[in-house]
């Protein structure tokens, strides 16, 4: 078996050298890098120019490549400073949840808590119950846009989704449930002074969520993908937040296209 020997490896002239550096920070310069990198590419470019033409020495060549180097590594560090602190978008990958149906761990709760817009959607919507009742009036007291999506009582979507349950429901359970957030929100047309929207879907919804201040930079989605006869009644959930990036907008462009589909409901 031939044995490598390092020092038998041809040398690279530094012409070579540097046009291997320029191909390489044209490729960065092409995915977005900051313009200290274009200056780099100029400078070898004529640095190796300068070299055949027999105007710089090779010694001289060797020192200047040593700070390009340098400069290279500089570079290096700072992006890698920037990529760890700047959280930015398309950079998070989120955790999926496990938990009870309608359960959402911290900060829901605390979310809820603040102002803004506010926009919920589901099968029934937990027949609006207290504890969003309560939010949702507040919210709508002071000004805020609440939206509901919930479905058709009279689609076949309701019908399917009822069959998502692991155990059999009374027939028309789940449409009851329905008419019940239905009456629910009526309750709160008077108060509302044009802010709260509902809409009724023909379409089986597969998820649910609670999306706060959606619209702005500050929105937090909470979405739960219903499980299909799951026999301890958990959902798969997803705390969302425009800076997940195409995650995020993935759900937020499904979210709008069934509202956009949904048919506008007033009492």
């Amino acid at each position: 078996m031939t044995r490598f020997d390092a020092s038998s490896r041809p040398m690279m002239s530094p012409t070579v050298v540097n046009m291997e550096r320029f191909r390489r920070g044209l490729i960065e310069l092409r995915s977005g890098r900051e313009v200290d990198t274009f200056i780099t590419i100029v400078a070898a470019v004529a640095l190796s120019i300068l070299n055949v033409l027999g105007l710089v020495s090779s010694t001289a060549l060797q020192g200047a490549t040593s700070g390009l180097l340098a400069l290279i590594a500089v570079n290096l560090l700072v992006l890698r400073s920037r990529l760890e602190t700047s959280g930015g978008r398309g950079t998070s990958y989120p955790r999926p949840i496990l938990t009870e149906l309608n359960y959402y761990p911290d900060p829901f709760e605390a979310d809820m808590e603040h102002d803004g817009d506010l926009w919920i959607g589901g099968g029934n919507i937990g027949r609006l119950n207290p504890y969003y009742l309560y939010h949702i009036r507040r919210r709508l007291q002071t000004g805020h846009v609440v939206r509901l999506l919930l479905a058709n009582p009279d689609s076949p979507a309701a019908a399917l989704w009822a069959e998502r349950f692991p155990r059999p429901l009374p027939p028309g359970w789940f449409q009851d449930q329905i008419r019940a957030a239905l009456a629910h929100a009526e309750s709160l047309v008077a108060e509302a002074n044009g802010n709260l929207e509902v809409r009724l879907t023909n379409d089986e919804l597969a998820l649910g969520w609670t999306h706060l201040e959606f619209g702005t930079s500050k929105a937090k989605l909470y979405l739960q993908y219903f499980s299909f006869r799951s026999p301890d009644l958990r959902n798969l959930k997803l705390i969302l937040s425009p800076s997940d990036g195409e995650i995020y907008d993935f759900h937020m462009a499904q979210l709008d296209a069934l509202w956009q589909a949904a048919t506008p409901w007033s009492p």
